[in-house]
């Protein structure tokens, strides 16, 4: 069992009985899961899944606030790697499955089923552990800083390419959520705003010192579009290409500073 991943979920049920008995065959029933956070209502759910970044969540269908097929869209929109299992009651169940067939995992009426729940935890956590790699043992070798020095490396050599966040994960061998939750705890920002940072720093140095051509510059720092890097490079500056160029380069001393 020393290779299998540890699992993270998190429970959305509105009923806290219902959601404690949830947690409890969980951690019945489950190895190498962990339940990371509980909420009751689907907006507090959201958060819960934006801050954690967990493996799965578990999800009622009717809960205040934001109800459960709200929530699922939204967390299949913003964190796509996430697992989804409904938790429904038998009047909710039908309707479930036909409105989000497609964008769960697997389904569990309640009063939930020990032997249910058990398969539908084994089936996830295996193919957790074939999509991410597979070499989960790496993240038991490095330590969180080790791998966001590692990242960083690699982000500095690869920045001229056509690369985003599932690139960077895939060749380390982790989820894009384990690695967005170690950047965070470590850098205070996530793989994918490191990455746009850097080649903005760069794309800063060669609009200052050299006379290449804001198309240029544009493929130099991995953007195929022109105007999405300028739109970029403005988000981040202030000023757009032309005008940073144009600035007198004491004043961008300045600005860098």
């Amino acid at each position: 069992m020393k290779n299998e991943m540890k699992v993270t979920i998190v429970v959305v049920e509105d009923e806290k009985l219902i959601a404690k008995s949830i947690v409890n065959n969980i951690e019945k029933c489950a190895v190498n899961c962990e339940v990371i956070g509980v909420a009751y209502d689907g907006e507090a759910g959201y958060e819960l899944v934006r801050k954690l970044l967990p493996n799965i969540l578990f999800t009622d269908i009717k809960m205040p606030v934001l109800d459960g097929l709200q929530l699922i869209s939204m967390v299949n929109d913003n964190f796509p790697f996430v697992k989804i299992v409904v938790v429904s009651g038998y009047d909710d169940f039908e309707y479930a499955r036909a409105a989000i067939h497609n964008n769960v995992s697997d389904y569990l009426l309640k009063p939930i089923n020990l032997a249910e729940l058990q398969t539908t935890l084994k089936n996830l956590q295996n193919g957790l552990v074939a999509s991410t790699g597979r070499l989960h043992a790496a993240n038991e070798v490095k330590n969180p800083r080790e791998i966001v020095s590692l990242v960083e490396e690699y982000i500095h050599v690869n920045y001229a390419k056509q690369i985003d966040l599932t690139d960077i994960a895939d060749s380390f061998g982790f989820s894009s959520a384990y690695l967005t939750k170690v950047f965070r705890e470590q850098l205070h920002t996530t793989p994918s705003k490191y990455l746009n940072e850097y080649r903005m720093m760069i794309a800063q140095q060669l609009l200052r010192d050299t006379s290449l051509s804001v198309k240029d510059i544009t493929e130099k720092v991995g953007f195929v579009d022109q105007f999405h890097f300028s739109k970029r490079f403005k988000q981040c500056s202030g000023l757009n290409p032309a005008q940073y160029r144009a600035r007198p380069k004491v004043e961008m001393a300045v600005m860098e500073e």
